[in-house]
């Protein structure tokens, strides 16, 4: 059996290209139709300003193909897509998620929440929430 990264080699840059497209711009499906290595295709790709402009070409078609089936989602009133769009295209117009952490004192504590990550500050709400339900429960 042959090293795959050795039988590649072989190929011209048409193929390549042709085997790009057909794998819609993921270089392990190409490497796949090709029957080489993914990290020798990369480097060949990086190498080759005319395969990474076909690289490039391809992935934005596919982007663009994920882009109508979300605006299909959209149109079909689904929420998380419709959710995920405001959330990363929204962004320009204001449409942000942010979690908002409501605390008593937090200056007079010397306590500073803006050092928090996301996930934390989510963390600190949910164990703000239960502490609160716990507390209305007695």
């Amino acid at each position: 059996m042959t090293d795959k990264r050795e039988t590649w080699t072989h190929l011209d840059d048409k193929q390549i290209a042709e085997a790009i497209l057909a794998g819609k711009g993921i270089v392990s499906e190409a490497a796949r139709i090709l029957d080489c290595h993914r990290t020798s295709l990369y480097d060949h790709i990086k190498a080759n300003p005319e395969l990474q402009a076909v690289l490039d070409e391809a992935r934005e078609v596919t982007l663009d193909v994920a882009e109508n089936h979300l605006m299909k989602l959209i149109e079909s009133d689904n929420y998380n897509a419709i959710r995920f769009y405001l959330a990363t295209i929204g962004k320009k117009r204001g449409f942000v998620e942010s979690t908002e952490v409501i605390t008593k004192n937090t200056e007079d504590s010397g306590m500073d929440l803006s050092l928090l990550t996301e996930e934390e500050l989510d963390k600190l709400n949910e164990l703000t929430d239960k502490a609160t339900i716990r507390r209305g429960e007695k």
